[in-house]
């Protein structure tokens, strides 16, 4: 079955999306934990982190979630 150019398209938006949402996340991972808004906060909040570590295993970055499970 051959994709239509509007398949292609929205494929092709939805991988920008997935790189903007990895480096956003990834912007967002410090030593002593993850800031839940590196703009609007500079604290650690354990709710945000707990969220934001299953990005992390779906991105493939468990090297960091193992830093912060120590």
């Amino acid at each position: 079955m051959k994709k239509s150019q509007r398949e292609k398209e929205f494929f092709k938006k939805i991988n920008w999306a997935e790189k903007i949402a990895r480096k956003d996340l990834r912007a967002c991972y410090q030593d002593q934990g993850i800031f839940a808004s590196p703009v609007n906060f500079s604290d650690y909040w354990a709710r945000d982190s707990f969220w934001a570590i299953l990005g992390m295993l779906e991105i493939g970055d468990c090297f960091f979630v193992g830093k912060l499970a120590w």
